[in-house]
């Protein structure tokens, strides 16, 4: 009967949640073991990528300057090093492990639930899971690799500081799957400062092969090696060639790099030069609402037709952090394809750091900063130049410089700072923006 029939689906129903539960907690509980192993393998591993760099580090320094001062390395200071956080978003290599487990369960109880709910062939489940399953073997290695490079140019930073090297160099790898904003620092030249991972330093981005070098300055310089690695276009094979830049090598081997990014763009008949911001409202609102509960930035990702890629990203009054995992997006996505909206919640226009990211990244089309007392601002590179953080930095600050003393008149007559510095940035950006061919433009609340 179909009473009958009705008990016995909802009973069968049950069994296979039953089933659903218990395939969940002995799924956890393998993931668990996973992640515990690979947190105590990665420790090890971390621990011995960054003594064996200080070290080798210390010795070369001692060939060439001379001076014999290396100490070793003991255990509570090694592990208070390798727990440290690097990356902006204040996550150390423990932290980001549990959270891909977490993330690689939520995701195999998602296939096993909609396999049953959906009487999916088993087959099918099972080839599902396994592509779940590469994919988080792929994440592993991710992260394995930049938390690697992380410990090695922080054992390198920390051989400088304790040699008094008071410089380093940027060194990209002389080939053509080099990212655009790896390029872009090739060769430059850092106080020890200064130095900041993801910013200053390597991993610029997750996979960096990019190192540093110690730079002196001085007749130590001259003593050093006047060449440096690079992979034969031609053969594949490495080998040294002369001490020259990524551009430089790039013209003299007449090479277009297979990475996106590294010529001018030329634009095209289909370059937007404008953006409709009403597909953009809910997030301008959701940014501004954070903002002005919190006194916070917030910042969004989204496509072009204003959905989000990933999850509000927080942070504090005067930035916040990308994570590893956007990074990564932004260098895999196809140009012209994504747009960023943060807040600024002291309504200026947008920072060099802002501009480093829009720059360093094709993909992202349109940059977006929502003032709390209304103002917006767009930012769009097109056909314009793209620069490194440091020559943005500079021509900024040079900027900025040059118009201090119009807007220090502004603020001697109206004693408003948060106008006064509102209107400079502006400005600032501005003439940067019709310096390097830009588009750019702010909307006022009024």
């Amino acid at each position: 009967t179909p009473d009958i029939e009705k008990q016995l689906n909802m009973a069968s129903r049950r069994v296979r949640i039953s089933r659903l539960q218990a395939m969940e907690l002995e799924m956890r509980k393998t993931v668990a073991g996973l992640m515990s192993r690979e947190e105590k393998a990665l420790f090890v591993h971390l621990g011995q990528t960054y003594k064996r760099s200080h070290m080798d580090m210390l010795e070369d320094l001692k060939r060439i300057t001379g001076v014999d001062t290396i100490s070793g390395i003991d255990k509570k200071k090694l592990e208070a090093i390798i727990h440290h956080p690097w990356a902006p978003d204040g996550k150390d290599f423990s932290q980001r492990i549990w959270g891909r487990g977490d993330k690689l369960v939520n995701t195999l109880r998602q296939e096993l639930t909609q396999g049953m709910i959906s009487e999916r062939p088993t087959k099918e489940t099972i080839e599902r899971i396994q592509h779940k399953m590469g994919s988080s073997y792929k994440d592993a290695a991710r992260l394995v690799r930049t938390e690697t490079t992380a410990f090695k140019i922080k054992g390198d930073i920390d051989a400088f500081r304790e040699m008094g090297v008071e410089e380093y160099q940027i060194l990209a790898t002389l080939d053509t799957r080099t990212t655009i904003i790896c390029r872009s620092m090739d060769k430059k030249i850092v106080s020890i400062k200064d130095y900041q991972p993801g910013t200053t330093a390597p991993p610029f981005h997750p996979n960096c092969r990019t190192v540093i070098i110690p730079h002196f300055g001085d007749d130590i310089e001259k003593r050093l090696d006047t060449t440096r690695m690079a992979r034969d276009p031609k053969t594949g094979k490495s080998g040294r060639v002369e001490n020259m830049d990524y551009k430089k090598w790039v013209k003299k081997n007449k090479l277009t790099p297979k990475t996106k990014g590294y010529n001018k763009h030329k634009g095209s008949k289909n370059d937007e030069k404008t953006i409709d911001i009403t597909v953009f409202k809910d997030a301008i609102n959701e940014a501004l609402e954070y903002g002005k509960k919190t006194g916070n930035e917030c910042l969004l990702w989204m496509d072009k037709k204003g959905e989000k890629l990933f999850d509000t990203a927080t942070g504090n009054s005067n930035s916040v952090a990308i994570s590893p995992e956007v990074l990564e997006y932004l260098e895999k996505s196809k140009k012209n394809t994504i747009v960023s909206l943060h807040n600024h919640p002291g309504s200026s226009s947008f920072s060099p750091e802002d501009i480093s990211i829009l720059s360093s990244y094709e993909s992202i089309d349109w940059m977006l900063v929502t003032g709390h007392d209304g103002t917006k601002y767009y930012l769009k590179i097109n056909e314009g130049e793209r620069l490194s953080y440091g020559e943005l930095k500079h021509e900024y600050n040079k900027i900025k410089n040059e118009l201090q003393p119009k807007y220090q008149k502004i603020f001697d007559k109206t004693g408003d700072s948060h106008y006064a510095w509102k209107e400079h940035s502006n400005e600032t950006i501005s003439k940067m923006a019709e310096k390097y061919n830009w588009i750019y433009r702010r909307d006022l609340n009024e």
